[in-house]
Parts: structure tokens; C-alpha cells; sequence
């Protein structure tokens, strides 16, 4: 039997009762994106100490089951490798390194950077699914669009991209679901997608893309038809039955992620 974290979706929301779950959608958004913006940015060893606590920190208050962030993160492997494996190649300067007496094709500092690279990557990896994570597509779409709200002004049209925001959410899990029908439906067929290597399987994965792809057309053509009957028409003011409110955490939320922030900036 497999386990629950096994048919967890990326991109998929995570029912709880974290202090990540009640907060303000809008705060969770712009601290998120500021934290990023540290992670990737800090050159300075404290503040990206303090970035790394603060990422795991919201991991841990999130209250997700660690078996859920194993098994998406381990989605994210191939792309970790190779972040790695880019940097070390192709980083020239340096001390080379030797294996076994044999000269590798990578030096010291290119190891180093690579390590780097791929650490901030895995953070913003995790700070980016603990958003996703604790926060409602829908929910997520209205924090985008009240928190560039302003753009409104010098005509972007900010409704409209938050609309297409939140389609684009909710069409990853139903990409993969369907991804997922087709691969049993041909394993039901006798077809096997593990006895081979990882180019193997790649080809194995090529017919797959073309149905996957049709299907989601499909899909995208019946939501474009469920939305115009329901007189959907963009440009179109809407209202919401329930409004966002800071709570007292909510600031506090903000604030730190605004002084991180200010840290890199500054340091």
C-alpha cells in the first residue's frame, strides 16, 4: 500500500491549522517573495545564515509532514544536480582537484560555488512550496492581485493576470493527474517505465506528452466554457464574499521578512 505523501501533487494545498495556514494571504506573498529575494541575493555570511533559519523556520511552523516536503523535494533532484554539476564543470578559476592521483574536471572553488548555487536553490525551493503549501490557489490569486493593486492605475490590467495566475495553479495538479492516468493506463497495457535507464525512460515518457497535452486542452476548453456561462468577462470588476485582515501575526510576519530584506540590501 502506498503511502498518502505518495500521491501528494506539486503545487498542491495542504489542509492545516498552522500559524502559516491562518495568515494573511498577502503577507504570506510578499514575505515569501522578500525571503527569496535574500536567499538568492545575500553575500554577506550572517544574513544568509539568518535567510537559512528563516526558511526553515517557516517549514517547521508550517506543520506539513516532513514524508510530503521528502517527496516533493525529491522531484527536485534532477534539477539540483544539475545547478551543481554546471557550476563545477564550468567554473574555470581555481585549484584543481585530483581523485585518486587523476585530475578532475572541476576545482576547488567551482565545487564550492556549485554547493552554494544548489543550497540557495534548495531554499527557494522551500520557502516558495511553504507558500504553496499553506495558502488556497484562490487565495493565493487575490493576494497577487490586491497586492498590485496599484498597477491598476497606469492600466495594467492586474484582475485579469491574477485570474490567469490562479488558472495556471490550479492546472498543475490536474496536469499531473492526468500525466499519472495515462502512465497506469499503459502500465495496465504491459508497458513498464522502471526497467530502464534515465534515457530509457525519458524516450519511454515521449508518448505520454501528446495525450497529457491533449487533455489538458480539453480541460482548459470546458473551464474557458464553465466561466463565460457564468457571465466571466474579463476586465470586469469583482467583488468577494469574504475580505482579507491583518492579524497581530501577520505584521509580525511582515516585519521580519521586511528586515531581512533591509539586511541584505544594507550588508
Amino acid at each position: 500500500m502506498k503511502k498518502p505523501s505518495s500521491n501528494i501533487l506539486l503545487g498542491s494545498y495542504i489542509p492545516g491549522d498552522s500559524i502559516l495556514h491562518r495568515a494573511d494571504p498577502r503577507a504570506k506573498l510578499i514575505s515569501a517573495a522578500l525571503i527569496l529575494y535574500s536567499v538568492f541575493a545575500t553575500i554577506h555570511p550572517l544574513v544568509g545564515v539568518i535567510a537559512s533559519v528563516t526558511v526553515l523556520g517557516a517549514v517547521a511552523i508550517s506543520r506539513v509532514p516532513i514524508s510530503i516536503w521528502h517527496t516533493i523535494i525529491r522531484k527536485f533532484s534532477l534539477m539540483f544536480s544539475l545547478v551543481f554539476l554546471l557550476n563545477a564543470l564550468f567554473h574555470g578559476s581555481g585549484r584543481v582537484l585530483y581523485v585518486y592521483g587523476y585530475e578532475a574536471p572541476f576545482t576547488m572553488e567551482g565545487v564550492l560555488l556549485g554547493l552554494e548555487l544548489t543550497g540557495r536553490v534548495f531554499l527557494g525551493a522551500l520557502i516558495s512550496l511553504a507558500l504553496v503549501f499553506t495558502t488556497k490557489p484562490v487565495e493565493l490569486a487575490r493576494a497577487l492581485e490586491g497586492t498590485a493593486a496599484p498597477l491598476k492605475k497606469i492600466g495594467v490590467p492586474v484582475q485579469d493576470i491574477a485570474t490567469i495566475f490562479f488558472l495556471a495553479l490550479r492546472f498543475i495538479p490536474v496536469f499531473q493527474l492526468e500525466m499519472r492516468a495515462i502512465i497506469e493506463a499503459q502500465k495496465a497495457r504491459g508497458i513498464s517505465f522502471d526497467e530502464h535507464g534515465f534515457a530509457g525512460r525519458a524516450k519511454m515518457y515521449i508518448p505520454i506528452l501528446g495525450p497529457s497535452i491533449s487533455a489538458a486542452i480539453r480541460r482548459s476548453e470546458a473551464v474557458a466554457t464553465a466561466m463565460s456561462v457564468r457571465g466571466y468577462k474579463p476586465g470586469r470588476p469583482r467583488t468577494y464574499l469574504n475580505r482579507f485582515k491583518f492579524a497581530k501575526s501577520d505584521y509580525i510576519i511582515s516585519c521580519w521578512a521586511v528586515a531581512l530584506f533591509i539586511m541584505t540590501v544594507l550588508m
